[in-house]
This record gives C-alpha cells, structure tokens and sequence, in this order.
C-alpha cells in the first residue's frame, strides 16, 4: 500500500516536503523565532536537507494555501528513533521544528488540522514526545489544554541546556580519541549507561561507522577516558554549523540597550559575551556524554573542563550542554557561570492513549539535545 504524501482540508494542503522545498522551509525557519530572553532563529543553511537525517528517519510536512501561487503557511517535521523507554530500546517519534509564519498565527484551525495532517502522514510511532521552551507559555498553554482534535502534551520533566565558556586550560584527564577498534566498546559502555534514562538515543556501531564528517561529527569527535582499559566516559564534541545554525534576531527590553555594558562585564568575568543581532552563535554540543558512577563530582569537573579545552582548541567559544533539571550532574556545573535556557520534555498522545516515558523507579529524562 502507498503511503499517503497530502492532507488537504479546505483551502489548505499540508504535505511531505520534497527537495524542491527547500528554500521555502529554509525561508520559514528564518521568519520564525524562538521567544525567550534572547530571541533565536534555528536555521538550516546552505541546504534543509543536508540535515534531514541527523540520527534515525525524518520527513517534513509544509502547510500552504492553495491559490494560484501557493502561499506557505508553516511547517514541522518529526523524526522516529530508537530511545531507551522504560530500560528498553523503543521506537519514537520525536515532532519537532513547529512553526506557523507570524500572519497565521491568528487562526487557530492551522494548528488543528496541522495536527490532524500529522497524524495521517507521520509513520505509525507507538510512542511521540516534544520539546518546547519553558518560557514559551502561549504555545504551552495551547498545546497543554487537551482541546478537542488535538493531541494531548503531557509535561513529563525540564531539561537545561547551559552554553559553558570555552577555555585554553590544560586538559585535566587523559582522554583519547576513538578509533575503530573502539566503536564496540564504545557503543556497549555509553547503551549500558544511558539505559537507566527516559528518552537517551540507543547508539548503534552501524550508525557510528557511516559517520564521515559531513554533518559535523566523525569517529574522532568521540572521546574515552579509560582506566586500566576499561572506559568509564565518554562524549563527542558535535559542530553542527556546517548544517544547523542558531542565529540570534534580537534581545528583549531593557538586555537590547545593554548589551555592550554586559559584554563588559562578562568579558572581565569569564562569562560568554552576547553576540550582535544577526550573528551565529559560536557553539558546538558535548553530545552522547556517558559517565560511569564510579566518577566521582570532580572527576566529572575535570570531564568537563578537558571538553572546554577542546573546544577552545577548536577556536569555538561555546559548548552546549543539555541536562535534565534533575540531574545530580547538573549541580557540578553551576560554577561555571553558563547561560542556560530550559525546555519541557512533553509526551503527545491521541485519542486518551496511555501517556508513556514517565519517570519513575529514580529515572531521569535525559534525550540528547543534539538531536533534538
């Protein structure tokens, strides 16, 4: 049976993006923002599509009015992957990159038939989840309403994305670059560690082999830190800006008229500066951290700042970090004067399904923010 590519509803077709898409989906993701105390642009450039398949399968649905010229409304796409749910491997399908263009916004049947759109075309995931930005109220109190023809958000656990300050320290551990030999006990150590988690990727040798560079991350942007050949943590240090950028459109009253004096400050601090409107923002992801309990919190400090001396030695400013709210983790990091910006992890059902990923028995929700 051929799966269905279109969902029209009225004037209104909501379709699989192909590749002749591509400026249109780049085009909407730089005239919609994300709110926040700085306001962001997440875009795709030179190509939307060079990005499509980061880790595990996604398509993309755009919704346009269907004149003579059709006229772009908005878009989202939704990638299934295998997660760690409940201790084990799990299909999900992650709904991602929501965006309506601002002379939309008022009509609230978008939305709706967006979702019902979403619900015919997306494959048939048992399981979906979202993230959205804490501070986002209007769209989290749309979406966490359980409105009729609409799926249900479930709020289920905050993540903390902190943006660390790059610095030429010495590195303070040993670690080494993977090789091939390595990708075995590589996948083993960071599945047998992630599995306590809600939402943690389920790392495949498969997916690690056919890594080439081409979407910022290669075999060597992994790192082991061994002790009598035993790995006890790993991570990767991801450059996603070859493919995604995160542009920054504006500051909101009173930060945009000080942001100069601030930079001041956070220079002679040690804190990262703002960067002027327009700007890419200067970061990579210490992505796929695993750690073995028998670190201890400084030894996890020195973790850490080995990846900050990395990254400085990269010539990037910033390393992205993304914890969840109630990491013990998290609590070793605050001396490091990040920014950081908070999202809710959301589980979508439809139709009264059983919400599914919740944390209990000690888990944590822990999905990797570079994938996200």
């Amino acid at each position: 049976m051929t799966k269905q590519s279109s969902f029209r509803i009225g004037k209104t077709i909501y379709r699989i993006a192909g590749r002749d898409d591509d400026t249109t989906l780049r085009t909407i993701l730089r005239d919609t923002v994300m709110p926040s105390w700085v306001i962001l642009s997440a875009e795709h450039e030179p190509s939307y599509f060079r990005s499509a398949e980061l880790f595990g399968q996604r398509e993309t649905l755009i919704a346009e009015r269907d004149y003579v010229d059709s006229v772009p409304i908005g878009m989202c796409s939704w990638t299934a992957m295998q997660l760690y749910i409940d201790e084990k491997p799990t299909q999900a399908g992650y709904l991602g990159e929501l965006r309506v263009l601002p002379e939309f916004r008022t009509r609230p049947g978008i939305v709706r038939n967006g979702f019902k759109a979403v619900r015919s075309l997306a494959p048939d995931c048992p399981r979906w989840f979202t993230s959205i930005a804490v501070d986002n109220i209007k769209a989290r109190r749309l979406l966490e309403a359980g409105l009729n023809d609409m799926p249900h958000y479930h709020p289920l656990g905050e993540m903390v994305t902190l943006a660390l300050p790059a610095s030429l320290r010495q590195p303070l551990l040993d670690l080494q670059p993977c090789t091939q030999a390595d990708i075995p006990k590589l996948v083993d150590f960071y599945n047998h560690q992630s599995q306590g988690f809600q939402y943690a990727p389920v790392l495949s040798e498969s997916w690690i082999h056919q890594l080439d560079g081409s979407n910022g991350l290669k075999l060597q942007d992994f790192y082991l830190l061994r002790h009598n050949n035993t790995i006890k943590a790993c991570f990767a240090l991801w450059d996603q800006r070859c493919i995604k950028q995160t542009v920054v459109r504006g500051y909101r009253f009173p930060l945009d008229y000080m942001r100069c004096g601030y930079n001041v400050l956070a220079y002679l601090s040690g804190r990262l500066t703002l960067p002027p409107v327009g700007q890419i923002i200067d970061h990579l992801f210490i992505a796929f951290l695993a750690i073995s309990p028998e670190l201890n919190v400084l030894q996890f400090r020195r973790l850490i700042n080995s990846a900050l001396t990395l990254t400085a030695q990269r010539r990037i400013n910033c390393a992205m970090l993304g914890l969840a709210a109630n990491n013990p983790l998290l609590k070793g990091l605050w001396r490091y004067r990040a920014q950081t910006y908070r999202t809710c992890i959301e589980a979508v059902t439809w139709n009264n399904q059983e919400v599914f990923g919740i944390p209990h028995g000690g888990r944590i929700i822990q999905p990797e923010i570079a994938l996200l």
